[in-house]
């Protein structure tokens, strides 16, 4: 194959053709579970197959996105094959092995779980469905969504892609190599870093510090360099409001409840390993009966499903009565008729009026073209006619006038004859709506209810055919089995769920009520150092966690601030977060802000901004670095460290002052 993505498109086919199989085995001839038929068809191998290849793409780089979700689907699959197969392969042993029941029984248990967790697994990624009554099918949705997602990796020639493939093995061995000779080769070790599961500097860094690496920037070390809180987008404001007003601790517990749960879940697994062993001596008579019940519950509901489909056909004919709905197709018929020619009358009695008004205009106009000719007078200009044509013309218009007289006439007749049909067919009433839109549809009425009925007669009477099998087979009674503890456990993992979302749903009302009791605070504190810096804006924090601007009733934007209004707003802003901060948690004794004074403030943006940095100083005991490039602040701060950088090596000097 020339390419990783037809290699990929022939796995998923093998793979999917194994799905496919084991299904049809299963309901030819059910065992158990179909998880047995899969694992024995060869399933692992082609996931191996896939898993490498997910790797090698996320290696090379361009489909790391997709890779990643193809190489989580079939590592978790692949995974959970590979310890059911760890499972089975001591319980084979165990034939020879001679082991006491309880260490079988413990395999036997392993073996259970990792079914369940398979068959999860494969109903997740839809490659399986399993219906209320415990009917597995196969889904064609877990091939087409992978064969989608395999069809959208971009490829590489071929001479490109084997460079590149070099280049990721040479590395590989390169890193093996480098931890053989310094004696540092831990497989668990290399299967972590294959998954990217070793970068915690991060996490060491927050820990040691007590505060995340955002909070960091917005509360502790500022510069023109960070994205300014109100220019974030609201779900990025919301995640820093969050850590500051201490709801991120809610997601610290949640992550403490979920281990809490886990022992649960545990606990609940190992409750229903117990139920299953007590039902060990009656599995036998189980298997059989699970299948004959099985297909008991398909056929019963399909007796059921064509029993109601006939009764609500019945239903629906039973409402019409055949002998009324033929007659109002007949009345309809008659009824459509008279409507016709009721219409038909009306369009020519329109026509009638309409050349009657025609008619009588020309005759109008004919009458005074004839009495001005009469006259010896030009009908056209007026003038004195005395010749032959004055007599022609008249006897024309004369004709003309006699012609429009007798069209009048014709037309009073035939709108009377018009009148006559309306009349003869008189006031129409209103016919009922019929049930079927033909005729011909309503005489095979009878002929359905008859067929209907005989169906609903036959399928009634009909036998459960498994019945009979199922009480002939239940000859021993079923141990007892109990499931109080179980049930406790299960309320329990219930109301730890509950808790749950309470701690991490983000509109729970524990997550409501401390947005509540602090945003006062945190708007109280921006307002005062608002008013410290001397800016005309009301700046206040909504429950939503959004923020208003305003200036004098008129609502403003961040981005519509000018660069110094901006920059003494993100002093402020940061100040109040330290405030809450400090609040809720423990003192910061140190404060860096670095060229945000220098950048766009006028001198009024300037001496404020200084004179809240000295308060902090003076009356909060705070170490605060004022990093700036302009001169005039030098006289204004205790202590100076000029740093100056020259032929790329920096050196740097220490004034001391005695200066507030």
């Amino acid at each position: 194959m020339k390419n990783n993505k037809k290699r990929f498109l022939f796995y998923l086919e093998q793979f999917n053709s194994v799905i496919i199989k084991s299904i049809e085995i299963y309901n030819s001839s059910p065992i158990n579970n179909p998880v047995e038929i899969i694992y024995k068809n060869n399933a692992r191998t082609f996931l191996f197959q896939l898993q490498g290849l997910a790797r090698i793409e996320n290696k090379i780089g361009i489909n790391k996105k997709i890779c990643n979700g193809l190489l989580l689907e079939f590592k978790s699959i692949e995974d959970a094959l590979g310890k059911y197969d760890y499972w089975y392969d001591l319980l084979e042993k165990n034939k020879n092995w001679n082991i006491s029941i309880e260490i079988e029984e413990y395999f036997k248990q392993q073996l259970f779980i990792q079914v369940g967790l398979i068959e999860q697994l494969l109903i997740k990624y839809k490659w399986i469905n399993k219906n209320k009554e415990n009917v597995y099918e196969y889904n064609v949705n877990g091939y087409q969504n992978n064969k989608k997602k395999i069809n959208k990796i971009k490829i590489f020639n071929q001479k490109k892609e084997l460079n590149l493939l070099l280049n990721v093995f040479i590395k590989e061995i390169d890193s093996i190599h480098n931890k053989l000779v310094n004696n540092k080769f831990n497989l668990n070790d290399l299967e972590n870093e294959a998954h990217g599961e070793m970068r915690h500097t991060q996490v060491e860094v927050t820990n040691i510090i007590g505060i995340s690496h955002l909070m960091f920037k917005h509360i502790v070390a500022l510069n023109t360099y960070t994205e300014p809180f109100l220019s974030m987008r609201a779900a990025d404001q919301r995640e820093v409001i969050e850590e500051l007003l201490g709801i991120t601790e809610l997601s610290n517990k949640a992550e403490t409840l979920k281990t809490s749960m886990k022992i649960i879940k545990d606990k609940i697994k190992d409750e229903e390993y117990n139920i299953k062993a007590l039902q060990t001596s009656n599995e036998k008579i189980l298997k059989s009966i699970d299948d004959i019940r099985r297909r008991q519950r398909v056929w019963k509901s399909k007796h059921k499903s064509d029993l109601q489909g006939l009764k609500d056909a019945l239903d629906a004919l039973s409402h019409v009565n055949i002998e009324s709905e033929l007659k109002i197709h007949s009345d309809l018929v008659i009824y459509n008729e008279k409507q016709s020619k009721i219409t038909e009358a009306n369009k020519w009695i329109s026509s009638i009026n309409r050349d009657n008004t025609k008619q009588e205009s020309l005759i109008e106009k004919l009458n005074r073209e004839i009495e001005l000719l009469e006259g010896h007078k030009c009908h056209a200009c007026g003038q004195d006619i005395h010749d032959t044509k004055q007599e022609e013309i008249l006897k024309n218009k004369r004709d003309m006038l006699t012609e429009a007289n007798m069209q009048i006439l014709s037309n009073l007749s035939q709108e009377q004859d018009h009148h006559t049909i309306i009349a003869e067919i008189g006031d129409l009433e209103e016919t009922l709506s019929p049930f079927y839109p033909t005729a011909e549809d309503a005489y095979e009425h009878q002929t359905s209810v008859k067929s209907l009925s005989d169906q609903l007669i036959t399928i009634s009477k009909a036998e459960d055919p498994y019945e009979s099998q199922i009480h002939d087979m239940e000859r021993n009674s079923l141990e007892e089995i109990s499931y109080s503890v179980l049930e406790e456990l299960t309320l329990f993992k219930d109301h730890q769920e509950f808790l749950m979302k309470l701690l991490s749903n983000k509109d729970s009302f524990v997550r409501k009520k401390i947005i509540d009791q602090n945003l006062n605070f945190l708007n109280t504190r921006l307002e005062h150092y608002i008013s410290e810096l001397g800016l005309p804006h009301s700046v206040k924090f909504q429950n939503d966690l959004s923020v208003d601007i305003s200036d004098l009733g008129r609502d403003l934007d961040f981005d519509n601030l000018s660069r110094g209004e901006r920059n003494r707003l993100i002093l402020g802003l940061s100040w109040a977060f330290r405030d809450i901060f400090e609040s809720m948690y423990s003192s910061i004794n140190i404060l860096f802000v670095d060229e945000l004074i220098d950048s766009g403030m006028d001198t009024n943006g300037v001496e404020s901004s200084l004179s809240v940095l000295k308060k902090m100083t003076r009356e909060m005991n705070r170490s605060i670095f004022l990093i700036s490039h302009k001169e005039e602040l030098t006289g204004r701060v205790g202590n100076i460290l000029n740093v100056t950088k020259e032929n790329g090596f920096t050196t740097f000097t220490q004034e001391d002052d005695t200066r507030d």
